[in-house]
């Protein structure tokens, strides 16, 4: 007869996500504050412009900003660092343009 398995323990889970500081940050970074726009989308737009001058740049500015407050959001638990962890996390999406994986593998530009 097999032994049953141990249960794993979830619980740093639970805490990583805290969900009420996630929930409201996440509905502060998405919510069009101003004049229209949101912290996300000013922020995807500021990277989309950045796209302008430097593809690659651009790139770099949104995974290194997305790194940095990954490491603060983890280091100290904040509810202004969890706002702006998914403020990049969803404005990084800006820096995104469907023929990038295009480029990237043949090197064919539009």
């Amino acid at each position: 007869m097999a032994e049953p398995r141990e249960r794993r323990d979830w619980s740093w889970v639970w805490q990583w996500i805290r969900p009420w500081q996630t929930v409201t940050a996440g509905a502060v970074a998405v919510l069009p504050l101003f004049n229209g726009w949101s912290l996300a989308t000013g922020w995807a737009r500021a990277l989309h412009a950045m796209r302008d001058d430097t593809i690659g740049g651009a790139y770099t500015t949104a995974v290194m900003a997305l790194a940095l407050t990954y490491a603060l959001d983890l280091r100290r638990r904040r509810w202004l660092l969890r706002l702006a962890l998914i403020t990049t996390a969803i404005g990084s999406l800006g820096v995104l343009d469907w023929f990038d994986p295009i480029t990237f593998v043949t090197g064919v530009h539009r």
